[in-house]
């Protein structure tokens, strides 16, 4: 857990870096980083936190929703006259 705190921390810091012209390779070893591409998956988190704010479009296309006024008052039946 103290990794990725730590990492965060850096994150300004290795956001502008790619601007500089470095590489992530670079980066990598410029803070002693290991494991599996850590720059290029905090990268990608941070853009998929961004894009979280997007609400998803649900249900068909082009349909309006239902709405209950729509639909025409249900009246009770008569009782019989006999």
């Amino acid at each position: 857990m103290f990794k990725r705190k730590y990492i965060y921390m850096l994150l300004p810091m290795i956001k502008e870096k790619p601007v500089a012209g470095m590489t992530q390779k670079a980066i990598e070893e410029e803070l002693g980083l290991t494991g599996d591409r850590p720059i290029h998956n905090l990268l990608k988190r941070e853009r998929k936190k961004e894009q979280q704010g997007i609400p998803k479009t649900r249900g068909r296309k082009g349909s309006p929703p239902p709405s209950l006024w729509s639909f025409p008052p249900i009246t009770p039946p008569r009782p019989a006259t006999s």
